[in-house]
């Protein structure tokens, strides 16, 4: 089915932009779970190679996106802890 299709090439695309957008720490994040959720939403519709791909992409994109995201929550709190001590 074309849709189905379509919402692979649109989480392929969007599990790209995670993993270029995972070094700013919000914005990484959310473009990885939209990209998860769209993968999802086309593996119903269809199980295509595509699909399983953008889906791989973006759960990386999305593994990149909380690791940053821990790191910069640890040095932040680590400075400001230190900070007032």
């Amino acid at each position: 089915s074309q849709d189905g299709k379509g919402l692979s090439v649109a989480s392929l695309i969007v599990g790209i932009a995670s993993i270029l957008c995972g070094i700013v720490p919000g914005l990484g994040l959310i473009f990885a779970i939209a990209g998860v959720a769209l993968g999802v939403a086309a593996k119903s519709k269809n199980g295509n190679t595509l699909n399983t791909v953008s889906l791989i992409v973006s759960g990386v994109g999305l593994v990149l996106a909380l690791v940053i995201f821990c790191l910069t929550g640890f040095v932040i709190f680590d400075t400001f802890i230190w900070y007032y001590i």
